[in-house]
């Protein structure tokens, strides 16, 4: 019924009546002010909906829900953070597409086999996917919204991304490209860094962007691509590894500078969860590990080579970590590291 057929039936009764015209006043009051509630509930929820049609691709859906809820917790302007960032790529990317090239159609359905559920992962947990491209992507933890435990979650996402691609493979099995020849096996490469980061929004070509720019997101990457050298598929800055040590089995892998005088970089790998750190067989690799580092430190490259090698027996153990630092072994024991040596490889500049 409209408003004015409703405001004729109130005062049929006693059209002249002073007391009708105070009805009517209230009756109108009430009915605008309904209306104005409705408009106002109306553009709320499509200030929502466009939000999470915005971000609905790379943030969690708890996080979503939040900032429809309170869209100040969403800073565009840029904040400074301290976050986790997680860089995931596929190794040998190049190689990979170029076997595809009679067969575009296979590849397409082999990145999105892979590369769904690996975001998922890092989403589900809380992270927001972040720099897409055909061979990976990278996520951060703790921006827009607080979030203490962000290297715990970050090392739970990469190592739910090291099942999924394990799942990934399975599926490959019985998938066959137009000349009947199998999938090949998919590798990837994981980097996890912590640190001060400046997170920030913007929109371009009427697409939303929300990233984390600083260090620790360039150390990721750089991590993500180094990790091929030491066999273990996840890789960790040491300040990930100080913040998320109760909860995973780091293992220390490498000690690296990338200039003459830059400051060393402690890298771990991560092995498993806290049943993995907590079980016999990891403490005595990580034993090992200490006192092979140690020795190589200490310039005691006989020790260190020998360590190496009872090392190999364990299980867990990395066939190429170790054939890397016997081949660095080696090369200190024709040149010297110098007596000013702080125990970090550093590329040999020609």
């Amino acid at each position: 019924m409209s408003f004015f057929a409703v405001l004729s039936n109130h005062l049929k009764p006693s059209l002249h009546g002073t007391h009708s015209w105070i009805s009517a006043a209230v009756v109108l009051a009430i009915l605008l002010g309904g209306g104005i509630f409705l408009t106002r509930s109306l553009l709320r929820r499509a200030a929502r909906e466009r939000l999470r049609g915005k971000f609905v691709q790379v943030m969690p859906a708890s996080v979503i829900a939040k900032i429809t809820r309170q869209p100040e917790l969403l800073q565009l302007d840029g904040t400074r953070r301290t976050v986790s960032c997680l860089s995931c790529s596929m190794r040998d990317f190049g190689g990979l597409a170029s076997s595809f090239a009679d067969d575009p159609a296979a590849l397409g359905r082999l990145l999105k086999t892979v590369l769904t559920p690996l975001m998922d992962a890092a989403l589900e947990r809380g992270g927001v996917v972040d720099r897409r491209a055909a061979d990976g992507f990278s996520a951060f933890w703790n921006a827009p919204l607080d979030d203490p435990e962000h290297a715990i979650h970050a090392c739970e996402a990469a190592n739910a991304m090291m099942e999924s691609i394990a799942r990934s493979n399975e599926l490959f099995a019985h998938e066959r490209r137009n000349d009947g020849s199998a999938f090949p096996p998919i590798a990837i490469g994981i980097g996890v860094a912590s640190g001060e980061a400046i997170a920030y929004g913007f929109e371009v070509h009427g697409r939303s962007i929300y990233s984390a720019a600083g260090h620790c997101a360039v150390q990721a990457d750089a991590l993500a691509g180094l990790s091929v050298r030491y066999g273990p598929a996840v890789v960790a800055s040491e300040e990930t590894r100080n913040a998320a040590e109760r909860s995973f089995a780091f293992l220390e892998v490498d000690k690296v500078a990338g200039a003459p005088h830059e400051n060393p970089l402690r890298l771990y790998a991560i092995l498993g969860g806290a049943a993995m750190r907590a079980s016999p067989k990891f403490r005595a690799l990580q034993t090992f590990h200490d006192h092979i580092f140690e020795m190589i430190r200490m310039r005691e490259w006989g020790k260190a080579r020998a360590l190496i090698e009872q090392c190999r027996k364990l299980s867990g153990a990395s066939e190429k970590l170790y054939d890397l630092h016997l081949a660095r072994i080696a090369y200190y024991e024709d040149h010297g590291p110098g007596a000013d040596w702080d125990g970090a490889f550093r590329p040999i500049l020609n």
